[in-house]
Order: structure tokens, then C-alpha cells, then sequence
């Protein structure tokens, strides 16, 4: 299945409908932090759109699976917003297998940190 996916990406099988001009592949996986976290299997770049990681619509968020990162005091990505939706930018060099982490506090309408989460 993600050899076909990867297949549809480099030759863009979706032609005009959806021409891909950028794609990270993110995995889920066990998270020292909390729970499963939000992974890369490649280097990322200080600055780069990771992807989408919530759309507001018709007054709901949703959360896409880019949207599945943990807190971090010390994140290495960011949440930008542009119009309705949210995307999720590495803030610095991010290394392959590196969990990608937000600072919840900077975002107001995510969960807010506790007391016994881990820094």
C-alpha cells in the first residue's frame, strides 16, 4: 500500500485535480512524551510546511492526521494559521525519526498544558 501511495505522489496520477507540489511522509508511532506522537522518516528543514494539521469549517476544527503531534516546551515545528486552516512548520532542523512537537501554550484554542505533562 505505501509503495502504490508513493507511486500516485512521483507521478502524479491525480494529474490537474490535485497536482501534489509538496509532500512529507509522517508516520504514527509510540511517543516517550504522551501516548503516539507525530513522526517524519525524513530530514526537514528549518522554515518547512510540514502539512495541514486542522481546517476550522462551518465553526468546527478538524483535525487531520497532521494534527496528531505532542507539547513540547521545546518544540521543533509551529502552528501557522492562514485563513481557516492550520499548518504545521518545523521551526528547526528536524532529523529523521524525530517526533514533531508544538508548544501547545502558544495556541490558546489547543488543549493547554498541565501540571504533570512532560516538558
Amino acid at each position: 500500500m505505501k509503495d502504490e501511495i508513493i507511486k500516485i505522489i512521483e507521478n502524479n496520477v491525480l494529474g490537474d485535480l490535485m497536482p501534489i507540489r509538496h509532500y512529507v511522509p509522517l508516520y504514527h508511532s509510540s511517543s516517550e512524551i504522551h501516548g503516539i506522537g507525530l513522526f517524519t522518516p525524513v530530514d526537514l528543514n528549518e522554515g518547512q510546511i510540514i502539512g495541514v494539521s486542522h481546517v476550522f469549517y462551518e465553526g468546527y476544527w478538524y483535525m487531520t492526521t497532521h494534527g496528531n503531534y505532542n507539547h513540547s516546551e521545546n518544540p521543533n515545528c509551529k502552528i501557522v494559521t492562514k485563513h481557516n486552516t492550520n499548518l504545521l512548520a518545523a521551526i528547526k532542523g528536524i532529523g529523521r525519526s524525530e517526533e514533531l512537537t508544538v508548544d501547545y501554550s502558544e495556541s490558546g484554542y489547543l488543549e493547554q498544558p498541565e501540571e504533570d505533562w512532560i516538558k
